[in-house]
């Protein structure tokens, strides 16, 4: 009795998946290794048991589909990050901001500054901190001082807003720094505490 030889198309089917898995062939061979593998499956079973291989089709058809699923959900969560990421240099900015002007107010009887350059002596990177990544004019600060004068971490500025940044830096909001040293996104739809 002869040796059932395995099925070219189920190994087609499995080799395509894992390249559509890894991502070297993202759309095609996904598509391709569902296609073979099906058509493997078929061909095994008309055979009538001379050709094996179906374990191959079947892995070829599952990394097929889920590689049409997971591909382009990646693909979008990366333009997402990409979008996301000058919002956290962003963020971080506000939080070296608030660092500084607790230490200006730890110096001032607890005051915050009245201007941003008032923070040169505590952040020596202060020009490049003020600009937001996202900053279609550059020319000037993106960061602006809204409670100048006003106590730092007390009662009437904890929960309020102490520096803010132009909503146009962003789609759909800014970021804020209150008065408590807590740095947080803000919709625009949010309204200002």
């Amino acid at each position: 009795m002869a040796t059932p030889k395995t099925s070219g198309l189920a190994t087609m089917s499995m080799v395509l998946g894992i390249l559509g898995a890894s991502c070297l062939l993202p759309i095609v061979s996904p598509i391709l290794a569902v296609i073979f593998g099906i058509m493997g499956l078929t061909e095994i079973r008309q055979s009538g048991g001379n050709m094996t291989g179906r374990g191959e089709a079947i892995s070829g058809i599952v990394l097929g589909i889920l590689s049409l699923v997971a591909v382009p959900l990646l693909l979008l969560w990366t333009l997402h990050m990409k979008n996301y990421a000058p919002n956290m240099v962003c963020g971080s900015n506000l939080r070296q901001i608030g660092v500084a002007v607790a230490v200006y107010a730890d110096e001032h009887e607890g005051r915050i500054p009245r201007k941003l350059e008032d923070l040169r002596q505590y952040l020596p990177n202060l020009d490049k901190v003020l600009i937001c990544p996202q900053a279609k004019d550059t020319s000037h600060p993106s960061y602006q001082i809204v409670l100048g004068g006003d106590k730092w971490n007390s009662g009437e500025s904890s929960n309020a807003i102490v520096v803010t940044e132009s909503s146009a830096n962003h789609h759909g909001g800014r970021n804020v720094l209150y008065g408590d040293g807590h740095v947080e996104w803000v919709s625009i739809s949010t309204p200002d505490k």
